[in-house]
């Protein structure tokens, strides 16, 4: 099934500039841990069953690996095991795949499909490789109901002569059996270049949906579950991001994007729908309708081209947006102050957030693409937080949330 437009009036994009206040310094601490060569993805789980945060990392590059950093629960992370992946990695997801209490972990393999890695009492082993196409991203989720968890995968679709095809692309579910294996994947919907997909309730009926971008129409993709693992009403929200291109045929081809879309959800203006956080070459903001629709985007600069994640780092009770190492920190009312960035490694890219330190406050991890890294944030109290000489961009007061005509 092809994606059809639109999902709500796009004539209209709402970009916010930078002004000049200047923001809370919500994290006291960066520190720097090494990883392998490009690290592309980021995902936390308490590996080693120690009760304390770990990070596994894609290391895309230097024959590829998934390595995991050992949470020592006050902020420092040791080197732990490391495991070839056969194939580049790319995304991850975790979760406890075979019931067994355990965080395990998928991974995500150009050209090579799915790796589910089962944690056990020696660390990772290899359970099972899943044939999806060529994928870039997971999520996981249990989209039939079943009490098992499932797979959301996107996927770029397969060229002549081994190469990628950019134009033909897919998105699929692999149902979970509970044991760590999986059915055969399943096509929800063809699309021309997806990207990132997350799962969550955005209509309100109890059932996981699915939300996944596509480069190569600048667009956020919903698809809504019917709790039996397929899917209704797919529909595309113009996401609008400007920026380097590769354009591919003549006329009215669509352009790539050079650079993947991320998402993440959090409901931002505390009217208890989940909305969407987008990155790419700043951060878009869709204020969720309950019903899986959403208004049009409002987008603030920052990041740069870098993943997203929530979380309230400055400890107001409102949900901040985190784009590599920038933050945009939350009214409470769907709108954001501009970016404060702050200082992580060269070429800051993926996040995740977790309590790292244990007290009680969330951390920012960043992997740094040119460096070889992954920088962790350690955040303030609330009650400490400084101001601190970093750019940033408030909003104007005017509310950027464009009224339906």
């Amino acid at each position: 099934m092809r994606i059809r437009n639109l999902l709500v009036p796009a004539a209209t994009i709402v970009t916010l500039g930078a002004c000049a206040a200047t923001p809370p310094n919500v994290f006291r601490d960066t520190a720097t841990f090494p990883t392998g060569r490009y690290p592309v993805a980021l995902v936390v789980g308490d590996f080693n069953g120690d009760g304390k945060p770990d990070l596994a990392v894609s290391n895309s590059r230097g024959g590829g690996s998934v390595q995991v950093l050992v949470g020592g629960g006050d902020g420092a992370m040791l080197p732990g095991p490391e495991y070839t992946t056969g194939s580049v990695p790319a995304g991850l997801a975790a979760g406890d795949l075979n019931g067994d209490g355990k965080t395990d972990v998928v991974v995500a393999r150009y050209g090579g499909g799915l790796a589910v890695l089962l944690s056990g009492e020696s660390g990772f082993h290899l359970a099972a490789l899943q044939s999806t196409g060529d994928p870039r991203a997971i999520a996981i989720a249990d989209v039939n109901g079943d009490g098992k968890l499932d797979l959301a995968v996107t996927n770029c679709g397969p060229g002549s002569n081994g190469a990628v095809d950019y134009r033909h692309g897919d998105v699929a579910v692999l149902l979970g059996k509970g044991d760590g294996r999986f059915d055969s994947a399943r096509m929800v919907a063809e699309s021309d270049h997806p990207d990132s997909i997350i799962a969550g309730d955005f209509n309100g009926d109890g059932k996981a949906d699915l939300v996944f971008t596509d480069s190569v129409w600048s667009s956020v993709n919903v698809a809504l579950g019917n709790g039996d693992g397929t899917f209704r009403q797919l529909e595309r929200v113009r996401a609008g991001f400007d920026g380097p291109a590769i354009f591919i045929g003549q006329g009215t081809e669509p352009a790539l994007r050079t650079g993947s879309i991320t998402l993440a959800a959090g409901d931002f203006d505390k009217d208890g729908k989940l909305d969407l956080a987008v990155g790419h070459t700043g951060v878009g903001v869709l204020l969720g309708n309950g019903d899986g629709t959403f208004r049009e985007i409002v987008q603030y600069p920052a990041g740069g081209g870098a993943a997203v994640a929530v979380g309230d780092w400055n400890g107001d009770g409102v949900l901040d947006i985190a784009s590599g190492a920038s933050v945009l920190f939350g009214r409470g009312d769907g709108r954001f102050d501009g970016a404060a960035r702050y200082h992580a490694g060269v070429g800051a890219n993926a996040v995740a957030v977790a309590d790292f330190n244990a007290d009680g406050r969330p951390d920012l991890a960043v992997a740094n693409l040119g460096s070889g890294s992954v920088s962790l944030l350690l955040a303030r109290a609330a009650a400490a937080a400084a101001p601190a000489p970093v750019e940033s961009a408030p909003a104007p007061s005017a509310d950027p949330r464009i009224d339906d005509k």
